[in-house]
């Protein structure tokens, strides 16, 4: 303990500064680990539900979509399908580029003056992380226009569908409201009146 304590009061000015800076640099770098495992996690949640629901969406709200509209389900569905592939690239070239640095860093042991490689897979995945959020908002708005569409149409078709009805309703209840006078009227008229000979011997 003493000589800990001792080393640690001998320690210059620039040996602290450079000790605080290993610190700051490792607290930094679990961070920046921390963000992107979690950068990865919710873009590969996000980009599964968005693709779940599009599929009950058209289950269920529009079994028939229109047929203009399919191209924008298409192309939503691609870019969907295009944005988890470059998640799972990037989950591959994340790995590839720690073990870059892993051979960089033993490399610069035995021959420190070797200049450093270029970060050939640090580049992909940085790549495969902006394609992959592209890809899913570009989706997304496929996505919402073909839904759009086909909630318009389908609400044109209900509201269609009511007037007719209401219509049919009035015609109904102007065809029996008609027979009703026409039964009337023939009533009316199929009076029954007793024959004249009848009548004449009554009045005699």
């Amino acid at each position: 303990m003493t000589g800990q304590s001792e080393d640690q009061s001998e320690a210059t000015p620039e040996q602290e500064q450079y000790r605080l800076f290993l610190k700051e640099r490792k607290e930094l770098t679990d961070a920046a680990r921390e963000s992107s495992r979690t950068f990865d996690k919710a873009i590969l949640a996000f980009g599964s539900a968005v693709f779940g629901a599009s599929v009950a969406f058209l289950k269920d709200v529009a079994p028939k979509p229109l047929s203009y509209t399919l191209i924008w389900l298409g192309i939503a569905w691609a870019c969907f399908i295009l944005g988890l592939l470059a998640v799972l690239l990037s989950f591959l070239f994340s790995h590839r580029a720690c073990l870059a640095r892993i051979d960089e860093c033993a490399n610069k042991l035995q021959n420190p003056n070797a200049p450093p490689p270029p970060d050939f897979w640090g580049i992909l995945t940085t790549v495969s992380n902006w394609a992959c959020v592209a890809f899913l908002f570009l989706g997304v708005a496929a996505w919402v226009i073909f839904a759009l569409q086909n909630l318009a149409s389908a609400g044109a078709k209900n509201a269609e569908q009511t007037a007719g009805a209401a219509t049919a309703k009035l015609d109904e209840k102007g065809i029996r409201a008609t027979e009703g006078t026409s039964a009337t009227q023939t009533n009316s008229t199929n009076v029954n009146y007793p024959p004249a000979a009848t009548t004449a011997k009554e009045v005699r």
